[in-house]
């Protein structure tokens, strides 16, 4: 695979990595959809926990070489390496509010290093300076980069610690509107509020989590007494409940408020959906309806109880309605729906 003179014994192990390879290929599912992938996940690991590699390929003996070749990496030089040498998915949540909970999240390609412009902030007109708080140096990496990427902001200050930023406020006050910080929401020390409102006294703060899958968020997501909204966005619009009030942060609450009363307004408004409509032409008005009801959190046995059908009736047409949209969970399946 990468010498041409190879030992009987080092093919077949190659021979092991090719068929891991076949076995764990599937498709980027939102970054370059027609590209392959492959799934990884550490000895033991939680399949939440599992990776996906962009491949960069729609070509699929291609793809299994690349694939092949990460699984050589991590027989030879371990994860840590091949999570520093090798690009991989990830999901990014922002949480805006706790009760009810508000998450906007999207799915970001990380970066070995920043990718640093020629051009200064000024020069562009970004005017939005942004903290950025994440103790991985890769996550931390991408995040600059992908914040530098946006309309109107830049990153001009990360840090790896939420010590090593209080100790540094001097520098960056008065030069940053708001700060990103990876807190792990819900999931998090007891005491971690008292050293994030630290950082509060000098700047606006919003919480961050870095996930495998988007499922993972609701695992960190638990006593929200009025509910629950994640909303999946395109990385350009993960930040839009402040989009326009960013330089204002004592607007904020108000934004949030009013983009979270608007998510709520539409999922619960129960307007008719038809195949005709909006839906993609291959979905029937049967599941257009199921989706409408996994969309307002029914459970399998509501729905058919709605639409008068059995629940296998029900289960069937949601593994219809997952082949035909290409997703696997009912998460993505309500985020289709308020996205669509």
């Amino acid at each position: 695979m990468r010498d041409s003179k190879k030992t009987s014994a080092q093919k077949k192990v190659e021979d092991v990595f090719f068929k891991l390879a076949r076995t764990h290929l599937t498709r980027s599912r939102y970054i370059s959809p027609e590209d392959f992938s492959v799934r990884l996940a550490k000895k033991g690991a939680h399949r939440n926990d599992g990776m996906l590699f962009p491949l960069g390929t729609p070509d699929e003996t291609l793809a299994i070489n690349k694939a092949a070749g990460i699984f050589q990496d991590i027989n030879e030089h371990g994860w840590d390496w091949v999570l520093a040498n090798h690009s991989r998915e990830f999901v990014v949540g922002f949480s805006w509010n706790q009760d009810p909970a508000l998450v906007t999240y999207t799915t970001l390609t990380t970066r070995t290093r920043r990718i640093k412009k020629n051009t200064s902030p000024e020069a562009e007109g970004k005017t939005i300076g942004v903290l950025l708080i994440i103790p991985d140096q890769t996550l931390r990496n991408t995040m600059e980069s992908w914040i530098d990427s946006l309309g109107g902001m830049h990153c001009p200050f990360a840090f790896e610690s939420i010590d090593d930023a209080l100790k540094s406020a001097p520098v960056w006050q008065g030069k940053v509107i708001f700060a990103l910080c990876d807190c792990g929401f819900w999931g998090t020390p007891s005491h971690f509020p008292e050293i994030l409102g630290e950082i509060r006294k000098h700047v606006p703060v919003v919480p961050m989590i870095f996930v495998n899958i988007s499922d993972a968020l609701f695992l960190q997501m638990i006593g929200a007494r009025y509910g629950y909204i994640l909303r999946r966005t395109l990385p350009e619009n993960a930040l839009e409940p402040i989009r326009h009030v960013e330089s204002k942060p004592e607007a904020w609450s108000d934004a949030v408020r009013r983009y979270n009363a608007s998510l709520w307004h539409n999922a619960q408004a129960g307007t008719p959906v038809s195949a005709e409509s909006d839906n993609p032409k291959e979905l029937t008005h049967r599941e257009a309806e199921i989706l409408q009801g996994l969309s307002r959190g029914l459970l399998n046995k509501e729905i058919a109880a709605r639409l008068d059908i059995s629940v296998n009736t029900v289960r069937n047409h949601i593994c219809n309605i997952f082949q035909k949209l290409g997703i696997s969970t009912r998460t993505e399946a309500v985020a289709w729906y308020l996205n669509r």
